[in-house]
């Protein structure tokens, strides 16, 4: 009908102009500082470089940051920029994608690092899309997950990566999202120096729901698990052997673990 004509050209046309906002990484937030990132680094290689001015530094972003729980912890020997290389920076990308399909996850959707803007808040801003398994006895067996990462500086050689982690298709996944916070902190200097790894989490609701309780139990029972799980892949992927503190119960708190090298001496 005339009607359902009118409407889907309305509908077209709104896609069509939302898609010329959109920047590489699919979301609007990345399109506001293209410009910006293109006229300072033409290469687009800003997740491969450390600290530069404009930079966040010693300015936590996350609303539950002050309330966020450790899940794991651990000392790595290896510097902060080599961990950095190897998890976090563009050229980490290989370890995301071998870590997502390792879990059972589908359709990877990962931008570069795109330096910050008024928009981010002066962060570094990269998003993330893929679809994962549930458990649910009913329904779709994957649901979708959207991740927006921001990177920040953290005193003298050290970084932080915020991360919001929403689920918009799970029941009541429009009520909140998960803040996540890694960070890499130096210990040591010269070839003494060690990264102190530190992940943590909370959850986030923005109004009200029926499924708070049930998101917060499941976000205790799982957080710390899967914390662990990624730091496993972490030391696979720096080929170190470390002993992880867990904090079963997403408590505030804790100290730091021993590592070696992996080596046929220590195998």
């Amino acid at each position: 009908t005339a009607a359902r004509a009118a409407a889907w050209a309305r509908d077209a046309a709104a896609a069509a102009e939302e898609a010329r906002e959109m920047g590489p990484c699919g979301c609007k937030v990345c399109a506001e500082c293209a410009d910006a990132a293109a006229a300072a680094h033409p290469d687009g290689a800003v997740g491969d470089l450390w600290a530069r001015d404009g930079d966040v530094v010693d300015r936590p972003r996350g609303r539950e940051f002050e309330r966020r729980k450790e899940l794991v912890r651990a000392t790595l020997p290896r510097p902060v920029r080599d961990v950095f290389a190897a998890v976090v920076a563009d050229s980490s990308r290989g370890f995301t994608e071998r870590y997502s399909k390792q879990g059972g996850n589908s359709g990877l959707v990962l931008s570069k690092w795109h330096r910050g803007n008024e928009a981010t808040g002066g962060y570094r801003h990269r998003r993330c899309e893929f679809r994962a398994p549930t458990d649910f006895p009913i329904g779709p067996k994957t649901t979708k997950v959207v991740e927006n990462h921001y990177l920040s500086f953290v005193g003298e050689g050290g970084v932080m990566v915020e991360s919001t982690i929403e689920s918009p298709e799970v029941p009541g996944g429009d009520s909140f999202f998960v803040e996540s916070t890694l960070e890499l902190l130096p210990e040591g200097e010269g070839d003494d120096e060690r990264t102190t790894l530190v992940f943590s989490n909370a959850v986030h609701f923005h109004r009200w729901s029926t499924f708070k309780g049930l998101v917060h139990i499941t976000n205790n029972m799982k957080g710390p698990e899967m914390a662990r799980d990624w730091l496993k892949a972490v030391m696979a992927e720096l080929e170190v052997d470390c002993e992880i503190e867990v904090n079963e119960k997403g408590s505030e708190g804790g100290g730091s673990s021993q590592c070696s090298e992996n080596s046929e001496e220590s195998s």
